[in-house]
């Protein structure tokens, strides 16, 4: 028998076992980061979650403040310093419930096809009752949610209008290993209400109407979930809890907090 046969003969065993334990370490390899990728995704929507909703309640004294101030002289005052001291803010506006008439400070508009998009979800609050708004584009193509305090006697409301993309540029640092990044759902219309492309907000999102919609009707209000975009499988983990359900006795704005995991390209 020649000498590389022999030698083949001999290391061949070897070699099948080499390559089992190389399949085995890149296997184990690829459940470790599966693992903490879900994990720091899971921590990443924890944060996010907290900082929008850090942002909601922390306009609510100040919706306080200008609803009790539209018919004092320090209403234009009051607005123009609150504006000038936070990039969170869009603008502040006006809206007469009876007449439908809609003013704002930055004189950036509402068409009539935007205003007549807007919906409210409502919720109690410590003191009074508060709405949020469904996502809306201004004139200047700018996108933003209202915040309120609802009224019943009085027409005239206040709305803080949410800048969406200054809000994003906080989650956009969210990430998961090179890839993952957190965007923000509207549930009650599958638009994309914070994502880390700022062409792509107020856009239907593609992961809720092909399939995740289903598991957070189905009552999952968190979990994961697996979607092809172009032609990828993309891994998502999401919550759809109400991070304010402590302090609020219903359940606020439908926003589900998604991160994938990875990016198959």
């Amino acid at each position: 028998m020649s000498l590389p046969k022999l030698l083949l003969r001999t290391f061949k065993p070897f070699t099948f076992a080499l390559i089992t334990l190389l399949i085995y370490l890149s296997y184990q390899h690829y459940e470790r980061s599966q693992a903490l990728a879900k994990s720091q995704s899971q921590d990443n929507v924890k944060v996010a979650s907290a900082l929008v909703w850090s942002q909601i309640e922390a306009t609510f004294a100040k919706v306080d403040l200008l609803q009790e101030s539209t018919d004092s002289n320090s209403f234009d005052i009051l607005t123009n310093q609150i504006l000038a001291n936070s990039f969170l803010y869009k603008s502040i506006a006006l809206y007469n419930t009876k007449t439908k008439y809609y003013s704002n400070f930055n004189d950036d508009g509402l068409t009539d096809s935007s205003q007549a998009s807007i919906r409210w979800h409502s919720f109690d609050g410590f003191a009074h009752r508060y709405a949020v708004s469904t996502l809306y584009q201004k004139a200047d193509g700018f996108w933003v949610f209202a915040i309120k305090q609802e009224q019943d006697q009085s027409p005239v409301e206040v709305w803080f209008e949410i800048d969406v993309q200054h809000t994003t540029q906080y989650l956009a640092n969210l990430k998961t290993l090179d890839n993952g990044y957190v965007f923000v759902i509207d549930k009650m219309t599958g638009q994309l209400v914070f994502h880390p492309n700022p062409a792509r907000i107020g856009t239907a999102s593609i992961s809720y109407f092909g399939g995740l919609q289903d598991q957070v009707e189905a009552g999952e209000t968190r979990g994961q979930y697996d979607y092809f975009y172009n032609g990828n499988l993309k891994k998502s983990v999401f919550s759809a809890q109400n991070p304010m359900a402590g302090c609020l006795s219903l359940e606020p704005v439908k926003l589900i907090f998604c991160l994938p995991l990875t990016r198959y390209h």
